[in-house]
């Protein structure tokens, strides 16, 4: 297996950011893109594999990290708005996209996998001060599907010892 992170969204602007990061530290990369917000543009003309899929197929995220060793999970249906008008897609992409992804990286024996997360799965209309202690209040399906997402990066990093890391 090669020493390669696969990054989830990376046609989107914080995704097309990192991959170049990544490569300016000389990693080899693989960016997995649905391409429905993201764009193309973003990576052309970069030494990555480019693979287009969906994180809610299975089967197309298990053939994505075959040769990865890393994950970095960005792909998301960011918006606040987008879910209290589409709740059920919200939850589609953001938690169970994100158990497939789980999932997919537990058959691959991938061990490190970083997800990115929001202040909003914490923070809602929870009393200040708020930290990583205070009872989370998500306010909308983005937040609370983030929320859920974190709790089964939790869970899978306990039950099957993949080294997550969660941040917003």
């Amino acid at each position: 297996m090669t020493d390669k992170v696969l990054v989830t969204g990376g046609c989107g602007f914080i995704g097309a950011n990192l991959v170049r990061m990544l490569l300016d530290k000389g990693q080899q990369v693989a960016v997995f893109d649905n391409l429905s917000k993201g764009n193309r543009d973003y990576i052309d003309g970069l030494d990555i594999t480019f693979i287009e899929g969906d994180i809610r197929d299975p089967d197309a995220l298990g053939s994505a990290l075959a040769d990865a060793n890393r994950v970095v999970h960005l792909a998301a249906f960011g918006s606040v708005v987008e879910s209290v008008e589409d709740p059920q897609m919200n939850f589609e992409m953001n938690v169970v996209g994100t158990f497939n992804v789980l999932n997919q990286a537990v058959r691959h024996n991938i061990r490190k996998l970083v997800f990115s997360s929001t202040g909003g799965a914490l923070i809602g209309d929870a009393i200040p001060p708020v930290n990583e202690q205070s009872l989370p209040k998500p306010i909308s399906p983005y937040g609370a599907g983030k929320l859920c997402a974190e709790a089964y990066c939790h869970a899978f990093s306990k039950s099957y010892g993949i080294n997550t890391s969660t941040g917003s």
